[in-house]
């Protein structure tokens, strides 16, 4: 199989993204970690740190409000609070 020679994680450097995968086969885990603030582009994310699981075609974890403003709270699409991010002491 062609993926048989493939790596099974990819750092992204540009985007701060780590990717980790159990395998290549379609019922696979993908785990996605978001490590830095992507400060380029002209914006920042301030949800580094946070984190995505799919297997197969099935989210496990994933973000429940991703990037847009929630007036109900008054937070910011960029925030953590947004994101799968681990809190300690509400920071």
């Amino acid at each position: 199989m062609l993926t048989d020679s493939l790596p099974l994680d990819y750092w992204a450097p540009g985007s701060g993204f780590f990717f980790i995968r159990s395998s290549w086969e379609p019922a696979g885990t993908v785990v996605l970690l978001q490590l830095t603030g992507c400060g380029s582009g002209g914006h920042d994310h301030l949800d580094f740190g946070s984190f995505q699981i799919w297997r197969g075609d099935d989210f496990v974890s994933r973000e429940a409000v991703g990037y847009r403003n929630d007036p109900s709270t008054g937070r910011d699409a960029e925030d953590p609070w947004h994101h799968n991010c681990l809190f300690v002491n509400n920071m």
